[in-house]
C-alpha cells in the first residue's frame, strides 16, 4: 500500500458541508512540506502553492491548495493519533521487518516551552538503531508518566527478534512480560526505584567482583560522547539466587 492509501483511512472530523479540500490532500501538502522543512501552517500552504502543479499530479486539487486557515483548522480537530498510527503503518512496510536494537526513550523537547509558562513537550520514542528509523512517539504529560506511555507504544510496535532497551523507569513486571509476549529480548537498566531488586543484584556483584569470577564476562569499552571520554565495564552473571526466590513468590 501507498502512504496514500494508509492516509485515506484516517476519518475527516470536519462537518461534511464545509469541506472544499479533500483531507487526503491536505496531509499529502503538509507531510511534504514538513519534509521539505516547513516549521507551521503558513509555510505549509506556501510550499503548496509553489509546488502545485506537482501536487495536483498527485492527488485531487479542485479548489486548489488549502489555505493555511484551513491547515491550522484541520490540524485542530485531526485526531493526531489516527495520523501517526498511519505513518507508522507505512513506514514499517517500507522498511520491512523491524531488527537488531530498538531504543524506547523518553526526551523533553528543547524550545517547546519559550514564550509561555507551559511545561515543555515530552516524549517517548522508540529508536531502531540499526535502521537509522524512527518506529514511533507519543506525547506524555512528565518524565513519571513514561511508565504509562510506554506500554502503549510498545503495542504499536512489531519487535519480535529485537533487542529492546529501556532506562531504570521502564524496569516494570509488566512491561518485561510485554515485551515477551512480543517475542523481543531486552535490556533494562535497574537503579534505585526498584529498591529491593537494586540491592540484591548490588550486593550480587560486590561479592561476585571480590572473588575474581568475571575474569570471563567482562568487556571494557572506551567511548567519546556529550563532551566527555567514558569508559565503560560490562559483567555478565547469572539471575542471583535471591532474586530467583523472590520471583517464585
Amino acid at each position: 500500500m501507498s502512504l496514500l492509501q494508509y492516509l485515506q483511512n484516517i476519518p475527516d472530523p470536519r462537518v461534511q458541508r464545509t469541506r472544499r479540500h479533500e483531507l487526503q490532500s491536505i496531509l499529502v501538502v503538509a507531510l511534504c512540506a514538513t519534509i521539505a522543512g516547513a516549521d507551521n501552517c503558513v509555510e505549509m500552504a506556501e510550499f503548496g502553492q509553489q509546488h502545485q502543479d506537482w501536487f495536483e499530479r498527485l492527488v485531487p486539487l479542485p479548489s486548489g491548495i488549502a489555505s493555511h486557515d484551513t491547515f491550522a483548522r484541520v490540524f485542530r480537530l485531526l485526531d493526531a493519533n489516527e495520523l501517526e498510527l498511519a505513518c507508522q503503518q507505512w513506514l514499517a512496510q517500507v522498511a520491512g521487518r523491524v531488527h537488531g536494537t530498538v531504543a524506547i526513550d523518553g526526551k523533553s523537547v528543547r524550545g517547546s516551552s519559550k514564550g509561555d509558562a507551559r511545561r515543555p513537550l515530552h516524549m517517548v520514542s522508540a529508536w531502531a538503531a540499526d535502521m537509522g528509523l524512527l518506529l514511533g512517539q507519543c506525547k506524555v504529560d512528565g518524565k513519571s508518566n513514561e511508565i504509562t506511555a510506554i506500554p502503549k507504544l510498545l503495542r504499536l510496535l512489531h519487535l519480535q527478534g529485537c533487542i529492546v532497551t529501556i532506562d531504570a523507569i521502564g524496569c516494570q513486571k509488566s512491561i518485561a512480560q510485554q515485551l515477551h509476549e512480543h517475542g523481543a529480548d531486552y535490556v533494562l537498566s535497574l537503579k534505585g526505584n526498584q529498591r529491593h531488586m537494586h540491592q540484591v543484584v548490588q550486593k550480587h556483584f560486590e561479592v561476585q567482583g571480590s572473588q575474581e569470577r568475571f575474569d570471563e564476562n567482562t568487556y571494557t569499552e572506551s567511548c567519546s560522547g556529550h563532551g566527555r571520554q567514558e569508559l565503560r565495564s560490562y559483567r555478565l552473571s547469572p539471575v542471583p539466587e535471591a532474586l530467583q526466590r523472590a520471583a517464585a513468590h
